[in-house]
């Protein structure tokens, strides 16, 4: 602290042998030595991946602090968590005479690197999901069975390609949406999904979707009240 009350930051160099320190220290803590230097704006900072442990503290944190916890104070706790250099970053001080937007850019680079995605981060080049089995895509209905569900349902249809299948799906009504939103379901998605769902590789019987995969439901769920007039941020095919 200065003479004139505000915080003074120091300038610290990282050298190789402040990086080998840093390593050897995260080992001696049962950590793997893998370390990422943030370079902002002149300002080097130095942290570790979160790890499960880590994740799971701020999960606590969040919900022992229910509603009184804002983003700023989950990216201080991700901050605090992996920040392995230097020292002075955990010093609640420290957050107050940055540039604002510093701790959640940092938040942000530190999730990136503990295996979550995140969105507006480019993380091809340590990320990748590689198909080792090719599947077939799915069969769509065909002309005959097209005329029939236009005829059956007095609704636009959408064809939607999820997860190597083809699905046919309608807009939710606004009754049908009251009904299912003041139920107290589990699992919304998957009732809109199975309302909705008018064709599936099992039609005439209905889909099955407890054997699929576990983002189907939801996905089919956002694409058809996208198409009921709350949003449109899906690209499908209308029949």
């Amino acid at each position: 602290m200065s003479n004139t009350g505000v915080y003074t930051r120091k300038k610290y160099e990282l050298t190789p042998e402040v990086v080998e320190e840093l390593k050897k220290l995260l080992e001696a803590n049962s950590l793997e030595p893998k370390i990422y230097k943030f370079v902002n704006d002149g300002d080097t900072i130095v942290f570790r991946p979160l790890m499960f442990f880590d994740y799971t503290d701020i999960q606590a944190f969040i919900k022992s602090n229910g509603e009184n916890v804002t983003q700023d104070d989950i990216d201080r706790k991700i901050c605090e968590k992996a920040v392995v250099w230097p020292g002075e970053m955990v010093n609640p001080m420290f957050w107050e005479v940055q540039r604002a937007g510093l701790q959640s850019t940092l938040a942000k680079q530190i999730l990136a690197r503990s295996a979550f995605i995140v969105e507006g981060i480019d993380q091809s080049g340590y990320m990748s999901v590689e198909s080792l089995v090719t599947v077939p895509m799915g069969i769509k209905p065909d002309e005959a069975t097209i005329a029939e569900l236009k005829s059956k349902y007095n609704w636009s249809l959408y064809s939607v390609q999820c997860d190597n299948e083809w699905f046919v799906v309608r807009p939710i009504s606004r009754a049908e949406w009251r009904s299912l939103t003041t139920t107290e379901a589990a699992d919304l998605d998957l009732m809109i999904a199975e309302r909705i769902t008018v064709w599936s590789k099992e039609y005439p019987n209905p889909c099955n979707f407890s054997v699929r995969a576990a983002g189907v439901a939801g996905t089919i769920s956002e694409i058809s009240t996208g198409y009921s007039g709350f949003n449109k941020r899906s690209t499908v095919e209308e029949l």
